[in-house]
Parts: C-alpha cells; sequence; structure tokens
C-alpha cells in the first residue's frame, strides 16, 4: 500500500540525513546513562514490536539491536514528531487495551538515548520487558489461529480505479461455533482499500450462491456489503470484521465472540483501487480466525452511521477547508430497547478525513467519549478495545461526528498533479468520502 512506499522513503531520507552510522555500539560511557537493554528495549518490545516484526504490518524488525540503531536518526524523527508509534486515539477520551502511544517522557528518553549516538550496553543488563494488557502474538496479533481461509482463486481487478468483488468461501465447521478474533492478511495491500467479513447462513446463502454463478469470472460484484438480503434481525447473516489499512487485527475482548451457525458460508467483500498502481495487482488475500466452541456472552458487530448521508445527503462542497457532518440515534432500538454494552470503539474515513469522534449522549446531556481522533490517518486505521465496556441504556444515543478538509491544498496528487477540488459525497470510492463508526456489543446482564 502507498503508505508503506511512503514510509520507507521518510526513513531513507532520515537516514540520509544521519550522516554518521558508524558501528552499532556508540559511545561506553553515554553521557545520558542510558543503554538499549536497559532502557529502550522493554519500550521498543511493547510499543513498536507488533508492527515493526518479520511478516508484520509495518516495514523493518525491530527484534535486532543492529537494526534499531541504524534507524536511530528516523526513530528519534518520527517519535518526537508524533508519527509514530500510529495511535490516532486522543488523550482523555477513554482507556484502550494494548496502547502503544508514548509518553513525553519516553519520547525523551529515546531521544536522548539517539543523541548519544544509540549504545548498546550489556545485554545481561536487559530490563524486563514492560508489562502490556495486548494479549495479541507478535505473528499475527491473535493469541492463536485455529483457521486460515484464503481467497479461492487469485484475482486481478476489472474494474477501474475502484473494483469492489465479493468470494464465497466454505465454512468447514459442522456445528455452531464463536469467532472470537480475526486477522486479515491483504496479499497485496498495494490495491486493497478495505476488507469486510461476513457469515451469512442457509437462509441467505443461495441467494449468494445466485450472485456468484450469474457474474462472469471469480466471485461477483458488490457494494455496501455481502450483496444479499437478511430477512430478519439474527436470520440471514452478519458482519464478522474488517481491515482498512493499519488494521493489526486481534482477539476480541476477552469472554465474547461472534456466533457462526452451522451450515453457514463465509463472504469476503474485497475493495481493490487501482488508481496509483499499474503493474501487479492480482490479489489472494487470507483471513486467519479464532474460533471457540462457546463464549460467555454472544457478541454483535454493528456498523453505525446516519442512513441519510448513504443515500446521497453528506455533502462536501468543492473548495472547503473544514466541513462537517453528525448525527446521533438510540442504538438500543435496534435489539428491541435492551440495554447494551460496547466494548470496542472504530472509525472510518477516506483520504480527505481530518478529524471523527464517536460518543455517548445521555439523556442528562452529558457524554461518554468512545472514540476521538483529532488527526485523522486514512493509512493508520484499527479498532480500539475498550478497558471497561460502556453500557448504553434505552434514551442513551451513539454520536458520530466527522471533518473533512476538500481545500485545493489538500486533494490527491495523481501521476504528478494535484488534483483539482470537487464536490465530494458519501461513496464506497477511495475518492469518495464516509463517515463511518463501528462497534462491537453484547447484550446487557
Amino acid at each position: 500500500m502507498k503508505f508503506r512506499v511512503l514510509y520507507c522513503a521518510a526513513f531513507a531520507l532520515a537516514l540520509a540525513a544521519c550522516g554518521n552510522e558508524g558501528a552499532p555500539g556508540g559511545d561506553p560511557s553515554p553521557i545520558s546513562g542510558l543503554t538499549y537493554y536497559k532502557d529502550i528495549k522493554p519500550l521498543v518490545d511493547q510499543k513498536c514490536v507488533s508492527c515493526h516484526r518479520e511478516g508484520g504490518i509495518a516495514p523493518f524488525s525491530f527484534t535486532d539491536y543492529a537494526v534499531v540503531h541504524k534507524l536511530r536518526g528516523a526513530i528519534k524523527s518520527a517519535v518526537e514528531n508524533r508519527t509514530m508509534p500510529p495511535w490516532l486515539a486522543a488523550d482523555g477520551c477513554n482507556d484502550y487495551v494494548g496502547d502503544i502511544s508514548l509518553s513525553q517522557a519516553q519520547i525523551e528518553k529515546i531521544s536522548a538515548w539517539v543523541d548519544d549516538d544509540a549504545p548498546a550496553g550489556d545485554a545481561a543488563d536487559a530490563a524486563e520487558p514492560i508489562p502490556s494488557d495486548d494479549t495479541g502474538s507478535k505473528t499475527s496479533g491473535l493469541s492463536r489461529v485455529d483457521m486460515a481461509l484464503t481467497l479461492p482463486v487469485k484475482y486481478t481487478p476489472k474494474k477501474s480505479p475502484d473494483d469492489y468483488r465479493c468470494f464465497i468461501i466454505d465454512w468447514p465447521r459442522k456445528e455452531d461455533a464463536f469467532i472470537s478474533g480475526y486477522h486479515i492478511v491483504p496479499d497485496n495491500d498495494a490495491i486493497v482499500h478495505h476488507v469486510l467479513l461476513f457469515a451469512v447462513d442457509e437462509t441467505a446463502v443461495a441467494q449468494a450462491q445466485a450472485l456468484d454463478d450469474a457474474d462472469p469470472g471469480p466471485g461477483y460484484t458488490c457494494f455496501g456489503g455481502p450483496g444479499v438480503k437478511f430477512e430478519a434481525a439474527g436470520s440471514g447473516g452478519q458482519l464478522l470484521g474488517g481491515w482498512a489499512p493499519g488494521s493489526p487485527g486481534g482477539d476480541f475482548p476477552a469472554g465474547t465472540g461472534i456466533r457462526v451457525k452451522a451450515g453457514s458460508k463465509l463472504i469476503v467483500q474485497m475493495h481493490y483501487n487501482t488508481l496509483e498502481l499499474r503493474d501487479d495487482i492480482a490479489d489472494q488475500s487470507t483471513i486467519e480466525l479464532k474460533i471457540d466452541d462457546s463464549v460467555d456472552k454472544e457478541a454483535i458487530a454493528q456498523f453505525f452511521t446516519n442512513p441519510y448521508w448513504v443515500r446521497g445527503g453528506m455533502p462536501i462542497r468543492a473548495g472547503e477547508k473544514d466541513a462537517s457532518h453528525a448525527f446521533e440515534w438510540d442504538l438500543t432500538t435496534l435489539v428491541g430497547g435492551r440495554t447494551i454494552n460496547v466494548y470496542t470503539a472504530n472509525l472510518h474515513m477516506h483520504r480527505l478525513g481530518t478529524s471523527a469522534r464517536l460518543a455517548v449522549t445521555h439523556p442528562n446531556g452529558q457524554k461518554t467519549c468512545l472514540l476521538d481522533i483529532p488527526r485523522w490517518d486514512f493509512d493508520w486505521q484499527r479498532s480500539y478495545a475498550l478497558k471497561k465496556p460502556v453500557t448504553m441504556k434505552p434514551g442513551d444515543k451513539l454520536s458520530i461526528r466527522c471533518n473533512w478538509d476538500n481545500s485545493a491544498a489538500n486533494q490527491p496528487v495523481i501521476d504528478g498533479k494535484r488534483a483539482e477540488p470537487r464536490k465530494v459525497n458519501w461513496g464506497e470510492g477511495t475518492a469518495d468520502e464516509m463517515c463511518l463508526g463501528s462497534v462491537l456489543l453484547t447484550y446487557g446482564d
């Protein structure tokens, strides 16, 4: 994906600016007294290695001191600018599992160590890793992988610049089971804009198969979802999860899982964008799943947005510097007015987005913040798991607000030329926009 190319280029420029690379180790008596093994490695292991590892979503593996030392100048620049680690949730909104953000004191420690030429110190002095509440493994974001399912064929997008393609995958389990975590692995992340994963039960499988049979080539064209009609709540199918650039995947909150019924099939919606790529556009992505036979609480993955926006009611004027749209609604009405508990929060916009916020508005006017992203970055989208679930009772409203910059200076550069501003509205294309929230919820006690 383009963000990886830009990220690597930024590192290369920073390295060039360092000038003196020298041999790893530096001054054995650093002025600051800080060394890699005693002071820096615990931070790197907790905050960086989940992405910077062999097979991770970020370039370069930070499990080797020599690599960290070589990239010390780029690391200092990235942490001081707060572009790395890519944790976009604002402080003071809520507390999250696996928070990889750095405090100001930690940033200053890394900078001082780099200024001393990043000495290794004695490996025998290696400090214990800083405790982390992120239960994901270093290889997939999942504590375990029980099933890996790959798209049935290697697919080359046929439509430009956006191709939306759904693929049916057999569900091998013969009894009901619960997906309790997932990790979506794009095969060609240079063209994958997003991935959505659905389970459809026997009442909808025939619909999906008919769509597949009627569409030449592998899979079938689909927009917004799997293309099938769900007859009623809990009947037909449901969303299991999704991927967007920067999504690490991982376990669901402990004790929760989404039911997949016996006889179901999985449908994977792939959104390919080929606007900025000319060659090598085939893809055969993989979904890794954590599966349990039973869970304490059955969960539901739920999208949230204003239905009016989806029908073209979210205009963003050409040249508008700070466009904004907001919406709130009582989400408990979807589940018959029952109390619900919200475990995770996610926000999704496209490339013109600047900030977004998801919160619960209570009848007395007070608000509980779920997720506040003051500096939107399309290339780093992830789900944020709340340390403590937020309870919503009838009368509480889920609210969403998004802001965009559609000025001339914020337009994409295509084939070396900056595009002219144009009126933008809701749409699935990369050049369109969205204001979409999603939550993982369970029924309250």
